[in-house]
C-alpha cells in the first residue's frame, strides 16, 4: 500500500475485510488528512467509529467462533473421556464411600470431616484434582489435608461450605419437584435438612463476603460465585468501590469491575488525594492505567460515560488519533464561539457610536454575558482535555506490559 501524500493522490480503497490492527489503513480512511481532502472538517465522525468498531467486533467474533468450533471437534473424544471419568468419581463417592470426607487446612485451624461429594460435583478445581491419579490416591488416605484454602479463616471456609450445601439441597428439591414421580415425603425430608435452609443473607456478611468470593473463585464454583458477586454489586458505594475494583481486577470478574469502575471514576479525584495519595498508590499499576485511560476516553467522549458495551481499539495510536480529533473539534468550536462573541460585541459598539439609542448599551450584558460564561467553561474543558491527552500519551509510552501495543477494549 502506497503512503498517503499531501498532493492530489487518491485515498486508498477500503479493504474487503476489516483489519483488527491495521492503524495505517484506518488513519488514511478516517484521519484528519483524508477528511480535509474529502470535505470540510466537521468534528469526530461518531457514526463511522461505531460502524468500524461493529465491523471489527463481528469479524473477530466470527474468527473466534470458527477456531472454537474446530477446537471442539478435535477435542470431543477427550472431553467425552473426562465426562466418563467424572461420572466414575461421582459414582464412587455415591457408592460405599458416599460418606468420604476430607480435611481442609485454614488460616487458624483444620476443618475435619468435610463431605467430598458436593465439592467434587460443584467445584471444578476439586474435581480436576480428584480426577488426577496422584490426588485421587492421596484423598483416599485418612490423614489427607487439603491445603489450597490455608490463607482463609476457618469461619469463612465454613460459611462457604454452608452456602455450597444449601445450593446443592435447593437444586435437589427443585429436581424432585420437577419429577412426575415425586412424593411429598421426599420434598419434606429435603426441606427439613438444616443445610438447605441456610440463605445468603443468613451466612454472608461484611466480614466474610470477600473471602467467600475468593474461595468460590479459587475452587471455580461458578454458581455460588455468581450469587456472591450479585450481593457485592448491590452493596457498592463510594467507600468500598476502590477495594472492590481491585478485587474484580484480581479475580477477572468483568461485571463487578464495570459496576465498581463507575463509582471509582466518579470518586477519582478524592481517591487520588485521599491520605496523601496512599489509597491511589495501593491500586496495581495496570489497573491504574486502565482507570485513567477509561477516564480520559469518557472525558473526551470517545466512549460514553457509564456505557454497558465495550469499544474496540486496534492500538494505542488509533486511540490517540481519535482523542486528538476530538480535542481539535473542541478547539475549533471554542475558536468559533469566541469569534462570534467578538462580532456581537463589535456590532454593539458600532451601534453605540452611531447613537442609535438614547443611552449607550452595555455591550457585555445579556446574551454576551451568558455566552461568556459558556465560553469560559468550554475553555476549561479544552485545557482539561489537553492535560488528559498529554497524560494518555505518557501512559502509553510507559506501557511496559504491552497491554496497549495491540488491540484493546474499553
Amino acid at each position: 500500500m502506497e503512503p498517503q501524500g499531501h498532493g492530489d493522490e487518491a485515498v486508498a480503497p477500503v479493504e474487503p475485510h476489516p483489519q483488527l490492527q491495521d492503524l495505517e489503513h484506518y488513519l488514511r480512511q478516517n484521519g484528519i488528512e483524508a477528511r480535509q481532502q474529502q470535505q470540510p472538517y466537521q468534528g469526530m465522525d461518531h457514526t463511522e467509529l461505531a460502524a468500524n468498531v461493529s465491523a471489527q467486533a463481528k469479524y473477530e467474533k466470527e474468527a473466534i467462533e470458527k477456531f472454537v468450533k474446530e477446537d471442539e471437534d478435535k477435542t470431543a473424544p477427550e472431553r467425552e473421556l473426562r465426562k466418563q471419568k467424572k461420572q466414575m468419581i461421582i459414582d464412587e463417592l455415591m457408592g460405599p464411600e458416599k460418606t468420604k470426607t476430607v480435611s481442609i487446612q485454614t488460616r487458624n485451624g483444620v476443618l475435619r470431616n468435610v463431605p467430598l461429594l458436593n465439592l467434587v460435583t460443584r467445584c471444578d478445581t476439586i474435581y480436576t484434582l480428584a480426577s488426577s491419579d496422584h490426588w485421587s490416591n492421596e484423598m483416599r488416605k485418612d490423614d489427607f489435608v487439603f491445603s489450597l484454602l490455608e490463607q482463609f479463616s476457618s469461619k469463612s471456609v465454613d460459611h462457604f461450605l454452608l452456602l455450597l450445601n444449601a445450593k446443592v439441597k435447593k437444586s435437589q428439591i427443585e429436581d424432585v419437584r420437577a419429577s412426575t414421580s415425586c412424593v411429598s415425603d421426599q420434598i419434606d425430608r429435603l426441606a427439613d435438612d438444616d443445610s438447605s435452609n441456610a440463605s445468603m443473607q443468613d451466612v454472608i456478611n461484611n466480614d466474610n463476603i470477600i473471602e467467600c468470593c475468593q474461595i468460590a473463585h479459587i475452587l471455580q464454583c461458578t454458581e455460588l460465585l455468581a450469587d456472591i458477586v450479585d450481593i457485592i454489586q448491590a452493596s457498592i458505594d463510594s467507600d468500598n468501590c476502590t477495594s472492590l475494583c481491585i478485587l474484580a481486577d484480581q479475580l477477572n470478574i468483568p461485571s463487578l469491575l464495570q459496576s465498581s469502575m463507575t463509582f471509582v471514576l466518579d470518586q477519582l479525584e478524592h481517591i487520588q488525594s485521599y491520605d496523601e495519595g496512599q489509597l491511589w498508590n495501593d491500586i496495581p499499576s495496570s489497573l491504574k492505567t486502565h482507570i485513567l485511560t477509561l477516564r480520559n476516553a469518557a472525558s473526551s467522549s470517545i466512549i460514553g460515560r457509564g456505557q454497558t458495551s465495550e469499544v474496540l481499539f486496534s492500538s494505542s495510536d488509533e486511540f490517540l488519533a481519535i482523542f486528538y480529533d476530538t480535542l481539535r473539534d473542541h478547539k475549533e468550536r471554542l475558536c468559533e464561539a469566541k469569534q462570534r462573541q467578538q462580532e456581537i460585541i463589535d456590532e454593539r459598539l458600532r451601534l453605540n457610536e452611531k447613537k442609535r439609542f438614547c443611552k449607550d448599551r452595555d455591550v457585555y450584558s445579556g446574551d454576551v454575558k451568558d455566552a461568556a460564561i459558556k465560553i469560559d467553561k468550554q475553555e476549561e474543558r479544552v485545557k482539561t482535555l489537553e492535560a488528559f491527552y498529554k497524560e494518555q500519551k505518557a501512559i502509553f509510552k510507559k506501557d511496559s506490559n504491552g497491554k496497549f501495543k495491540g488491540s484493546f477494549r474499553l
